[in-house]
């Protein structure tokens, strides 16, 4: 019964050769090793099979959790009070807008709907939202409760930045910073207050004076704020946020869309009815700057002329004090104030909101995404009635968290731009003389540049 190697494999004398041709089968009771069964490994006829191991397990998506109002930062990465069962809850995010939640709850045996109660926080997709509203319903012994929540960047709201202020900063960095050290939250002892770190590469100066007081979100990304007058776009990420030039994370030709003459589940906004190419903005002294799109810009050839518009601009508080330099303010805060103007109410609106659930059934809808759809990015929409491709921005997104899928998209502006000009202000005295030439701007709202670089003015005279 000794072991031996017979050629390059172990044998004994006492195996005894298979035969050619099998008396009976096999009992199905006896292990055995086949070259074509198993991959060559013993196997048992009558062992279960083994269930495959998946290597690649479907990754779950984040839970929405609910929090206390007072939990610390770092406590965020648990699940918090309870996990949450909605029914509904779609997260409406807009470009330099709001962000928020609309979420409907059952009344569940568990309890968990009793902690949706006011300042308490969701978590939804990784980001947190403070409950603004609750509005239970019962029906007998069920019901639902309905809760509005706003994304945690919003809680700076609840400072206040008391007048008289002057915000300034060389650069958007600085202009973040002055804004943040000027919030008075006028704490009592014990208060819970979230701190935030903000950012930006924004380079030019702000300078924004505060008569009335606001909220450092009103002087971040409210009118005359750092995001309007100095073309920011807000990023939030939880307790951080940015304004840069372009949003951080944004991405270039994340999109393709092609809408054809059939609208079904597109609708299409297209509105040029107040839309100046030509705008000047007096001051008080009579003192005026000019801006002007460029007639190179795609909606150039829908007007055979300039469509002219001026509008007077107040006083600044500043001006009586002794040292106010007329100068230095018409140079930096009054022209970016006439800037930010023209960019904000003399530009066409082109919009399109499309309901991704009902477009599908569109033959003349087709749309290529980069991923998912983020609120930022830019891609190219090839429209048939337009005649032509524009490159636009994505403004802003509904999400459904339950079913994790996008239902709502908007692309484009959304504010009306329809003003109606006040009459122009006649002064004896121009503190500074008429201004004769006229900065260029692309479709973009940016400046143009000739080939050396040297900035773009056309001579234009409205006297």
């Amino acid at each position: 019964m000794s072991w031996y190697v017979n050629g390059s494999y172990p044998d004994n004398t006492q195996f005894i050769d298979a035969p050619e041709k099998p008396q009976s089968e096999l009992p199905r009771s006896q292990w055995r090793i086949v070259p074509t069964e198993n991959d060559g490994y013993p196997w048992f006829d009558l062992l279960p099979e083994i269930p495959p191991l998946n290597v690649n397990p479907v990754e779950q998506r984040p839970y929405i959790c609910v929090y206390d109002k007072r939990t610390e930062k770092a406590d965020f990465l648990s699940n918090g009070l309870a996990i949450l069962i909605p029914t509904v809850c779609d997260v409406t995010e807009t470009l330099n807008g709001a962000w928020t939640v609309n979420m409907q709850h059952p009344i569940d045996p568990e309890g968990r709907w009793q902690l949706l109660i006011i300042s308490n926080i969701l978590k939804v997709n990784d980001q947190l939202f403070t409950i603004k509203s609750v509005d239970p319903q019962f029906t007998g012994n069920s019901g639902s409760v309905s809760v509005y929540a706003e994304h945690i960047f919003y809680q700076l709201n609840d400072g206040w930045i008391f007048p008289p202020a002057y915000l300034t900063g060389s650069s958007g960095q600085s202009a973040v910073n002055n804004i943040l050290s000027r919030v008075d939250y006028h704490a009592r002892p014990g208060a819970f207050i979230y701190s935030y770190i903000g950012s930006s590469d924004i380079t030019t100066p702000f300078r924004r004076e505060v008569s009335a007081g606001c909220t450092p979100v009103d002087a971040l990304i409210g009118g005359g704020g750092l995001a309007e007058k100095c073309s920011g776009e807000l990023y939030r990420d939880n307790f951080y946020f940015s304004i840069n030039s372009r949003m951080e994370n944004a991405k270039d030709n994340a999109f393709d869309i092609r809408v054809g003459k059939n609208l079904r589940g597109i609708r299409r906004t297209v509105d040029m009815t107040s839309m100046a190419t030509y705008f000047r903005g007096y001051d008080a002294w009579g003192g005026w700057i000019a801006f002007a799109w460029d007639f190179e810009a795609f909606f150039g050839d829908l007007f055979p002329h300039y469509v002219v518009r001026s509008e007077n601009f107040s006083k600044p508080q500043r001006a009586d004090e002794e040292d106010f330099d007329y100068d230095d303010w018409f140079d930096n805060d009054f022209t970016q104030e006439v800037l930010a103007f023209f960019k904000r109410n003399c530009k066409p609106i082109i919009r399109y909101e499309i309901d991704l659930e009902d477009v599908r059934h569109n033959p003349d809808f087709e749309i290529t995404v980069d991923e998912r759809f983020h609120v930022g990015d830019k891609g190219r929409v090839y429209d048939t009635r337009l005649g032509g491709e524009l490159i636009i921005e994505l403004t802003e997104t509904v999400y459904d968290a339950v079913r994790d899928k996008y239902t709502r998209i908007a692309i484009g502006d959304r504010q009306s731009f329809v003003k109606t000009a006040s009459p122009t202000l006649v002064v004896d005295i121009a503190v500074r003389p008429v201004a004769s030439l006229t900065p260029v701007l692309d479709a973009s709202g940016a400046l143009c540049y000739d080939a050396s670089g040297e900035q773009i003015f056309e001579e234009r005279s409205y006297q």
